[in-house]
């Protein structure tokens, strides 16, 4: 049996990547999971101590996977 179109699960793919990648175009940035928007990195041993989040570096957001192949920034 041979069809002349894409396979409709293909096709599916294909659009919901290309609506991941407009939605990246548009909102390049993600809220930081790691001190959720707080700034701050706080001590497990010592309490009260708190420095600079080190996975955000303080700036409260990431760029989205979609957003750096895009290379919004």
């Amino acid at each position: 049996m041979h069809t002349d179109g894409m396979h409709p699960a293909l096709v599916i793919t294909f659009i919901a990547i290309g609506v991941y990648l407009l939605s990246c175009h548009y909102h390049p940035y993600m809220k930081c999971k790691t001190c959720n928007r707080s700034k701050e990195s706080h001590s497990t041993t010592f309490k009260g101590a708190f420095g600079k989040c080190r996975a955000c570096d303080g700036r409260v957001h990431h760029v989205r996977f979609g957003a750096r192949i895009l290379n919004r920034k």
